[in-house]
């Protein structure tokens, strides 16, 4: 049924339906087995600090920086 759905769709159009059917519908993006070998970032590269989301959080929100305009 899908297939034919897929097929009715001229080429560039047919990829990008049959990604969005893959992420969204089939789930293929969080649908998957984390093993034992995943190591976290922290243990590959131990000298370089890394900011947590909640200290970026606070950063953001107590002392924003300043925007910034694009000159060109």
């Amino acid at each position: 049924m899908f297939s034919l759905y897929f097929a009715a769709f001229p080429y560039p159009q047919n990829i990008q339906i049959s990604i969005l059917h893959s992420i969204f519908v089939k789930g293929d993006l969080m649908n998957f087995e984390v093993g034992d070998g995943i190591v976290e970032a922290t243990d590959i590269y131990p000298d370089i600090k890394y900011t947590s989301i909640h200290k970026l959080l606070d950063i953001f929100l107590v002392d924003p920086p300043k925007p910034v305009t694009a000159a060109f």
